[in-house]
């Protein structure tokens, strides 16, 4: 029975190498052997289909004489005797032309196994799959801001497929909102012995009653009278740390703006890879100044206000 490649691989005459490349892939995943559902014969007729078409010079051979040009020893024919010119490798669906000064056809060894798979198909006829390394999981993990700020250590708990796991994790100061933390070998068991995959732990910042993270700084709002800045009163402004600090507010000061207090942010981490310890420095303190207004004045306020704009102006 005649082949048809186009038809095998699910692509038009008419079909440019990208195409080509790209139904191939698709069709070789869905009927690889080692995957559930998948389809040797299927899998090493798509092998063939392909490395005929992505060829331009098969590909012309093809489109004139149909697949009887495997015959004439212009190519390799699947699984045949093999004659003068023909490859004695195409039975697995390689072509080696290119390492003879040929034209080289591509085949991407990391969709189908290491280059010790590959070889042991050649020489064999038969592919054995090697222990599957283990599948990486992914844990959310929620600190406070406090914890982020000052750095914690937790006890996570999580399932994998034998069972429990119970880990303790490291988490630095200064640490980011959805940065992860890598625990390799912590994921599910490999297959006969295989690595075990890797956990990740993503970290997860609650929302804070009175700060808001901006990178490195914090955002407090404070409420101040009118009073309070004209007669120029010292101001208590909260710290992460949990105490207070008392500021005043400087002479031209917009209140539009953010009054900055330097080194009363957050840590800064090192720039480097590693989480095991908080970088050097900290972030600012920005406070946002909301001013509070009487709703009413006296009329011996309303005076005093006035002799007041008197004198600045």
């Amino acid at each position: 029975m005649k082949k048809d490649y186009y038809q095998i691989l699910g692509v038009n005459k008419t079909a440019n190498q990208d195409e080509i490349k790209t139904a191939y892939r698709k069709l070789a995943h869905k009927y690889h052997p080692d995957k559930p559902g998948g389809d040797e014969k299927k899998f090493k007729e798509i092998n063939e289909a392909y490395q005929v078409l992505s060829n331009p010079e098969k590909r012309k051979q093809f489109d004139q004489f149909g697949d009887a040009f495997n015959n004439a020893g212009n190519g390799y024919a699947y699984g045949g005797n093999y004659g003068a010119g023909q490859n004695p490798f195409g039975g697995f669906g390689f072509d080696f032309s290119g390492f003879n000064g040929g034209n080289a056809q591509e085949f991407d060894f990391g969709e189908f196994g290491d280059l010790g798979d590959i070889l042991e198909t050649m020489f064999t006829g038969r592919r054995t799959r090697r222990p599957r390394k283990g599948a990486s999981l992914e844990f959310v993990q929620e600190i406070s801001l406090e914890e982020a700020f000052g750095g914690t250590n937790k006890k996570i708990s999580y399932h994998i497929s034998s069972g429990k796991k119970d880990i303790d994790i490291n988490i630095a100061p200064g640490i980011n909102d959805g940065q992860m933390i890598k625990i390799p070998g912590a994921g599910e068991v490999g297959e006969k012995g295989a690595e075990s995959g890797d956990l990740y732990v993503r970290i997860k910042i609650a929302p804070h009653p009175v700060f808001r993270r901006i990178g490195n700084d914090l955002l407090v709002k404070k409420e101040v009278s009118l009073i309070d800045i004209l007669l120029n009163k010292k101001i208590e402004i909260p710290i992460i740390t949990g105490g207070k600090i008392n500021i005043e507010i400087p002479t031209g000061f917009t209140l539009q703006e953010k009054l900055v207090i330097p080194n009363e942010g957050m840590p800064k981490q090192d720039g480097s890879v590693s989480l095991l310890r908080g970088g050097r420095g900290r972030g600012n303190l920005l406070v946002e100044f909301i001013t509070k207004t009487p709703k009413k004045f006296s009329s011996r306020v309303k005076k005093i206000l006035e002799d007041l704009e008197k004198e600045i102006t």
